[in-house]
């Protein structure tokens, strides 16, 4: 799964290698797109119970043991390695090295737009059984 994983990023970075957004606004809006996409397949991801990645999986198995919502577990599990990756940033390379704003706002919205997500998922899944019944 993760050399798969791994072809699509290489593929995608290929695609939009020459896809640079100049101002900080367009850098923001394709952060928030980026977002959107990742959560969105990992809502597809979770929804087809296939194997996951090892972070997702790591993820899964907390909500599934602990009955925790899967997008709050992902948001907890994101925001402590971003903070994680701040204070080794700080300690050992004496600034932020790698993790700025991006990162944390990345961390702060995937877990709560899978909750939406999901939520949708859900309704979409109940409709198309019901039709699917009659």
């Amino acid at each position: 799964m993760s050399l798969m994983f791994g072809y699509f990023v290489d593929f995608t970075s290929w695609i939009l290698g020459d896809v640079q957004p100049d101002g900080y606004l367009t850098q923001l809006l394709s952060l928030v797109l980026g977002c959107a996409i990742m959560e969105f397949g990992i809502c597809i991801e979770l929804k087809s119970d296939f194997t996951m990645l090892a972070a997702d999986g790591l993820i899964l198995t907390i909500h599934t043991r602990t009955r925790i919502p899967f997008g709050k577990v992902k948001l907890i599990i994101d925001v402590m390695w971003s903070v994680l990756s701040l204070i080794l940033g700080l300690t050992i390379m004496h600034g932020f090295v790698g993790t700025r704003e991006g990162t944390i706002i990345a961390a702060l919205l995937v877990g709560p737009m899978i909750r939406l997500l999901q939520r949708r998922f859900t309704v979409l899944s109940k409709s198309i059984s019901e039709k699917d019944a009659s």
